[in-house]
């Protein structure tokens, strides 16, 4: 005999609508048998543009009732920021570090000028011109005085080299040593460098200052631990499951960040996967608070 496979006709398989336009994801919605309201808040999203799908409230492939109510939030695309200001007439090595800070990228264009050799004379778009989160800003470097006897040298490459090595390398082809910035760096050794401003390769007139990022090394005493809060176990004292409220999380009793997909419990996606971080090794107690009230206590092993 064969085996008969029945299915309940009263439920749908929930489709994946993220990453599609509004129209796009109404119909499929709509070809599913399920309804779809809109959060009122749409979210900034570097991975997707306005007014497309960032969020659905059902996993996809999750068995649904039919003419089941589906929440969608909506991208507002890429943050807007602003071009920092005050940065004509201050060095290259500065100016990058700004645009950095504030996630914009940057692109380097050398002219001559009567203004000292790597100091930036001109940028587009303008200083505070509105922009998106990594959009590209185009600086026009000085290359000093026009003369028929200028040299430009190559820019060696001293990523992976330590800072003193670098410097070395920087003045053997005749250029100055910028600024130096210290960043944590998990994977990079303390005092290699991590990033050289300007690219290696690049015909550089002689002089110009290259700035170099340098590993600080590790976060000191930092540990961690992974912990999954699934969302079936947010349940009220009375059993019932917690369908909204704002939430909070705890490690020893100290507030933790909590991602803004997280910040309240009508937003949540699926299970809630929190990387805790300590300064001290070993058990940690940790809690999730919904509106104020504790769901969730358990113990962690931070290592």
């Amino acid at each position: 005999d064969q085996e008969q496979v029945t299915t309940d006709p009263s439920k749908v398989e929930m489709p994946n609508v993220v990453g599609l336009t509004k129209e796009e994801a109404e119909d499929t919605l709509h070809d599913a048998g399920l309804g779809f309201i809109y959060n009122s808040d749409s979210e900034f999203s570097d991975e997707y543009p306005a007014n497309y799908i960032l969020r659905q409230s059902e996993d996809p492939g999750k068995s649904i009732k039919k003419n089941s109510t589906i929440n969608l939030t909506l991208s507002k695309g890429p943050e807007k920021i602003n071009v920092p200001g005050d940065i004509i007439g201050k060095d290259l090595g500065d100016v990058t570090a700004k645009l950095d800070e504030v996630g914009l990228n940057w692109k380097i264009k050398y002219e001559f000028s009567s203004k000292k050799i790597g100091q930036v004379i001109d940028c587009s778009p303008a200083e505070k011109a509105p922009v998106s989160k990594h959009d590209t800003v185009d600086l026009i470097v000085s290359r000093g005085q026009n003369s028929s006897g200028e040299k430009l040298s190559t820019v060696p490459n001293v990523v992976g080299k330590s800072q003193s090595a670098a410097q070395s390398a920087i003045r053997a082809a005749n250029f100055g040593v910028g600024s130096i910035t210290e960043v944590e760096d998990n994977k990079i050794a303390k005092g290699k460098v991590i990033r050289q401003i300007i690219k290696p390769g690049t015909k550089a007139p002689v002089g110009t200052s290259i700035s170099l990022i340098v590993s600080k090394g590790p976060k000191a005493g930092k540990y961690s631990a992974t912990y999954n809060f699934a969302k079936e176990d947010l349940v009220d004292e009375s059993g019932k499951q917690i369908k909204s409220g704002a939430v909070s999380v705890l490690l020893n009793g100290a507030a933790q960040e909590v991602n803004s997909k997280y910040s309240n419990v009508a937003k949540w996606p699926g299970d809630y996967v929190y990387k805790f971080s300590g300064k001290k090794k070993g058990p940690a107690q940790i809690e999730l608070l919904v509106n104020g009230k504790i769901v969730i206590e358990d113990t962690v092993n931070l290592k």
